[in-house]
């Protein structure tokens, strides 16, 4: 069975960080694979009306 490690955030917009942050999981954790959730809206940040 394959694990999958699940790394939540909102990614506004994705950057190196993010994906060293994702590669350091994979490689110390015994998970085969990290998938990005994408929350539409941070809580921590003013909600934009459009």
């Amino acid at each position: 069975m394959m694990k999958i490690g699940l790394y939540f955030g909102s990614f506004n917009p994705i950057h190196l960080g993010h994906v060293m942050i994702a590669n350091h999981i994979v490689e110390f954790l015994d998970i085969d694979s990290i998938w990005f959730v994408v929350s539409p809206q941070n809580p921590l940040k003013k909600k934009r009306i459009f």
